[in-house]
This record gives structure tokens, C-alpha cells and sequence, in this order.
């Protein structure tokens, strides 16, 4: 775990050190109780307890004492890092900004070496135990019997979980699943290595499968509401995969799309819009600004329409059109920053480009993520 310092597994360092030195018995978490627990659920919490429990004092023997002020020199490195990345997302001079991640990131990786991690714990011995460590403290043994009480398929999807260590040191380096939800991301997974072979292979499609089950178990949710988010109905994970693939292997998507991460694939299929939407999006652009699908400055791959065809203004909108034509009239009547995002996003993300909402002074940013 410690001997791939890629940014994904940096992020995920913080996690390890702190959850593994402090106790291992809270669920908070989780907003349910264990009110909501069977007599089954409680059995399997108390199991699930005790694994995390015994789990939690076999690591405090074996991983060394980290320094109080080289974890602190950490942390803020890290801050620093992130800062710098997001100024990058959104900076008018790119170069400069380039040259101050680069930076950031280099000092990160020299805080991250003084803690000698890769020396003390590079063997690997204890990987898949800081990986099902990590996750059930993230899942908490509440969250876990809860999923699991719901029948034998449930119980036997966390069990593959936990009994696969590989497979959590693959989740945990994607980020892990959104809200604490591992098995309900199992059950989507499961249900995805069901309808195609493909995702069975390591490669794209795999890290394609792996990303929208982490994101994908809650819905996409706009914290801003416009004529374009209001009504949608949540995108079924395993169809949204489908769709994917299915463009991947007819060439619609950008060339880059086959080398993205499963980190990276979290920010390409959870879209709120609907595969239609998406479809239309790369269809459009590809007959109507062609010279938009490339541009000197790789943040702005497809995305520059929001520039050039999308006017800043607050257009009346007809909020009669069917959900599915929303995104339409937003490009013809213009929008301000949550529409004008909206667009951005989407527009990427059909073509296989991750990307991320930005808050920069009280404003949604278009995009933060491009790969290139």
C-alpha cells in the first residue's frame, strides 16, 4: 500500500494513519441506529465488531510510531497541494499555476518520504489487513450489518468484500465508496460483472465498472437547483456502465478515455444527464464545432462551447420540454454559473473526460479535471 505514491494513494494516506491510531469501535458515521437492525443484524454487527476490534489492536502493534511534527509537515504540504490544484482548475495564467502544483506536489512527495513509510512498511505484509482495516472503519460494522441483514445475498457480497484484499486496496485507491456505502457499491458491481465480460479483465472497462460503483451508490445530487437538475430521475448504475462500454468500444470517446484510473472513471459516469443527453452532447459538438473537440489549452477539451456558444445571461426558461431537451434550451437561451457548469460538465464527461465541480466566490467553476 505504502510503496505506490500515486495522488490517489496520497490522498488515501491520512486515512490509514489516523483511523488505525484511533478506536475502532465508533459508528458515527452512520446516521442510522441500531434500532434499525434485526436480530440477524445484530448478530452480524457484533461479528463485524469484533473483526475491526481484533484488526485494530493487531495493527497498533505492528505499524511504527509516525512523529508528531512530520505528520504535521504533512498535512500541510498536502493542504498546500490541494490548493495549488485547485487554482490550476481555474486560473487564467495555466502555465504559472502548472508550475505552482508542480511545486506543491514535489514538497508533498518529500514530506511523505520523511516519514519513511515506504522503508517500514514496504514489505507488504500488511496491506490487506490496512485494507479491510480501512474499510470496515469506513463502512462501520453498523453500516455493514445493516446491508447485510437484508438476506443472503447481501451478507455473502460483504463477506467477498472483506475476504478480497486486493479488491479493497483497488477500492481504496479510488477513493473508496461514497458515504461509507461498500456494500450496496458490492451489489452494483456484482451486478455489472453480470451483464458483460469485460469488466472481469483488468483494463479500462474494469477501472469504468469499479468508478461508478464507488460514486454511483447514492444519486447524483445538485445542491443548486435549476430547471436543468429539478424532476431528473437517478441514472441506474449497471445501464450507465452499458452505455459506456458500449461507446468506448464504437470509438465515440477521447482517445485518453481507455488510460483513466477508476478514480478518475467516478467523475466521467456519475453524470446527472441521461444517455441520451450525453449522446446528443457528442454528436452536437462533433457537427456543429468540431474545432471544439481540441484546444491549445487541454482544461478546456470540449468544454470552450460554454465560452462561445452559450451566452451569460438569465434567459426565461420553458419549463414545460421534456427533461431530456432541458440542456438544449440552456445552450440556446445561455445561463449563468450553475447552467453555464451544468453544460461544461456534461459536455466533458459524454466524452469520457473526468471532471469535477469548483466553488470559486460563491460561483460554480466550469471544470476542474482533465487528464491530459
Amino acid at each position: 500500500m505504502f510503496t505506490l505514491i500515486s495522488r490517489q494513494c496520497r490522498r488515501a494516506l491520512p486515512c490509514v494513519l489516523v483511523a488505525v491510531l484511533v478506536s475502532a469501535g465508533t459508528d458515527a458515521a452512520n446516521t442510522a441506529t441500531d434500532a434499525a437492525l434485526t436480530p440477524a443484524g445484530q448478530s452480524l454487527k457484533a461479528a463485524y465488531q469484533e473483526r475491526l476490534s481484533a484488526l485494530h489492536a493487531e495493527l497498533l502493534k505492528a505499524i511504527p510510531t509516525v512523529d508528531g511534527q512530520q505528520r504535521a509537515a504533512y498535512d500541510k504540504a498536502h493542504a498546500a497541494e490541494n490548493d495549488a490544484e485547485v487554482r490550476l482548475a481555474v486560473a487564467e495564467q495555466a502555465e504559472d499555476a502548472r508550475e505552482a502544483l508542480t511545486a506543491a506536489t514535489a514538497h508533498t512527495l518529500e514530506t511523505v518520504a520523511a516519514l519513511d513509510l515506504a522503508t517500514r512498511l514496504g514489505r507488504g505484509d500488511l496491506d490487506h489487513k490496512l485494507a479491510t482495516f480501512v474499510v470496515m472503519k469506513d463502512a462501520t460494522p453498523l453500516g455493514l450489518a445493516l446491508f447485510a441483514q437484508q438476506g443472503d445475498e447481501q451478507a455473502a457480497l460483504v463477506a467477498q468484500l472483506l475476504d478480497n484484499g486486493e479488491l479493497m486496496l483497488r477500492i481504496l485507491t479510488a477513493g473508496g465508496a461514497r458515504d461509507g456505502r461498500y456494500g450496496q457499491a458490492m451489489k452494483i458491481y456484482s451486478d455489472i460483472l453480470q451483464v458483460s465480460q469485460h469488466p472481469h479483465q483488468p483494463g479500462i472497462l474494469q477501472n469504468l465498472a469499479l468508478g461508478i460503483c464507488l460514486e454511483m451508490v447514492v444519486h447524483n445530487r445538485q445542491s443548486y437547483g435549476t430547471f436543468l437538475s429539478r424532476g431528473r430521475p437517478a441514472v441506474d448504475p449497471v445501464e450507465r456502465y452499458l452505455y459506456y462500454e458500449k461507446a468506448y468500444l464504437d470509438g465515440e470517446l477521447d482517445p485518453s478515455f481507455k488510460d483513466m484510473t477508476a478514480w478518475e472513471c467516478r467523475w466521467i459516469a456519475s453524470d446527472p444527464s441521461s444517455n441520451e443527453e450525453l449522446t446528443w452532447l457528442r454528436t452536437m459538438l462533433r457537427n456543429y464545432r468540431p474545432d471544439l473537440c481540441r484546444d491549445e489549452d487541454p482544461r478546456w477539451y470540449y468544454t470552450r462551447i460554454i465560452k462561445t456558444d452559450v451566452a451569460y445571461r438569465r434567459p426565461r426558461w420553458d419549463t414545460t420540454v421534456p427533461v431530456n431537451e432541458r440542456i438544449q434550451q440552456a445552450i440556446d437561451k445561455g445561463g449563468i454559473c450553475h447552467i453555464r457548469a451544468w453544460i461544461a460538465l456534461s459536455t466533458a464527461r459524454a466524452f469520457g473526460i473526468p471532471a469535477r465541480r469548483m466553488e470559486q466566490g460563491g460561483a460554480t467553476s466550469p471544470i476542474e479535471s482533465s487528464t491530459k
